[in-house]
C-alpha cells in the first residue's frame, strides 16, 4: 500500500503545482480547486482497497497527506510572497500561521497522534484564502470587523479540528461497539 500512497501523493502534488502556476485563473479559484483536489486523493485509494476508512484511519496515509498539505502551504506562501500579492502585514501574519502549522506537523510526525492538530489548527489556509478574496474583490473593512472576523475564523477552526481529530474518533469507536453489540443488524440498517 505504501507505494500507492506515495504515487497518489506525487500526483496530488503535481496537480497542486499545475493549478497554482496555471495562468488565466484568479488565485482564489486556484485555491478552491486545490482545496477540492485534496478530497480526490482518497477516491483512488478507496477503489484500490475497497475501504474508505483507510484514508481516515491509516497513520501512513495521514502522515503523507499532512506532509503534502504542508508542501502546498509552503508553495502558496512563496507564490503570495514572491508575487507581492499581499501587503506586508498580511504576509507576516501568514508566515507566522505557516510556522505555527509546521510546528504542529513536526510534533505530529514525532508523536504520530492526529489530535495534535486540535492545538495546531490550519489557520494558514483559511486566512490566506480570506486575504486573497479581499485583495481580489478590493474589499476593505475596519479594524474592528477584522478582529471579529479573525475571532470567528479561529473559533470555527478550533471547533472543526476538534470534531475531525477527537469527536469523530469517539463516534467511530462508539459505532464499532454498537455494531458488535447488535451483531451488525441494527448498524447495517443505518447505512442504507
Amino acid at each position: 500500500m505504501t507505494n500507492k500512497i506515495y504515487i497518489l501523493a506525487i500526483i496530488r502534488l503535481l496537480f497542486t503545482i499545475s493549478v497554482l502556476y496555471f495562468p488565466y485563473i484568479p488565485l482564489y479559484l486556484k485555491m478552491i480547486i486545490i482545496f477540492f483536489g485534496d478530497f480526490i486523493d482518497c477516491t483512488p485509494l478507496y477503489l484500490i482497497t475497497g475501504d474508505i476508512t483507510f484514508c481516515k484511519n491509516s497513520l501512513e496515509y495521514q502522515l503523507c497527506d499532512k506532509i503534502n498539505d504542508s508542501i502546498y502551504y509552503i508553495l502558496l506562501f512563496c507564490y503570495l510572497y514572491l508575487g507581492n500579492i499581499l501587503n506586508n502585514r498580511e504576509t507576516v501574519i501568514l508566515f507566522l500561521l505557516l510556522v505555527y502549522r509546521l510546528i504542529g506537523l513536526v510534533i505530529f510526525i514525532i508523536r504520530k497522534n492526529l489530535r495534535i492538530f486540535i492545538v495546531f489548527p490550519n489557520f494558514f489556509e483559511i486566512f490566506a484564502f480570506v486575504f486573497v478574496i479581499f485583495k481580489h474583490f478590493n474589499i476593505k473593512i475596519g479594524n474592528f470587523y477584522i478582529v471579529i472576523l479573525s475571532l470567528l475564523i479561529i473559533i470555527m477552526k478550533f471547533l472543526h479540528e476538534y470534531f475531525i481529530h477527537y469527536y469523530s474518533f469517539r463516534f467511530q469507536n462508539l459505532r464499532k461497539k454498537f455494531y458488535k453489540m447488535t451483531g451488525g443488524v441494527v448498524a447495517s440498517s443505518f447505512s442504507r
